[in-house]
């Protein structure tokens, strides 16, 4: 192999090293742009779609332990599992979550992928069937 011969082969492994390098930072950014996102709807039960709805409405802790017939614990450990899935450091900012899935899905595609109807906790009245649904499911 002369001279030309060894300089293109290494240029050739450099370009491949240079577009596996750029493939790798492009893989980090999609990964850490994609853990910035705002968590979808199935990563939460219809339990905590219900605890993050009160939330929204502004019902204290002892209303949802009424409302679902549940201890204070449980709410709780509710309110604790979906700061951590949304990466929130406090109570206060989980209605935004449920801010950002009315803006972008109509009630009905809402109502099918968290299992509850958007706003029952602000009309508790009209959906007293998903209230009792709820009460079973969480005991």
């Amino acid at each position: 192999m002369d001279t030309t011969q060894q300089i293109e082969s290494l240029e050739f492994r450099i370009s491949k090293l240079e577009r596996l390098v750029d493939l790798i930072i492009v893989r980090g950014e999609s990964h850490k742009i994609e853990s910035e996102k705002t968590p979808s709807l199935l990563d939460y039960t219809s339990k905590q779609h219900a605890v993050i709805q009160m939330l929204y409405a502004g019902m204290t802790t002892k209303q949802m332990t009424e409302m679902l017939d549940v201890s204070e614990g449980t709410i709780k450990v509710h309110i604790s599992s979906i700061m951590k899935k949304a990466g929130m450091r406090g109570r206060s900012q989980v209605p935004s979550l449920y801010e950002e899935w009315l803006d972008r899905l109509s009630p009905d595609q809402y109502q099918r992928q968290a299992g509850i109807p958007m706003g029952w906790a602000t009309e508790p009245e009209k959906h007293a069937d998903v209230t009792k649904m709820l009460r079973v499911k969480m005991r």
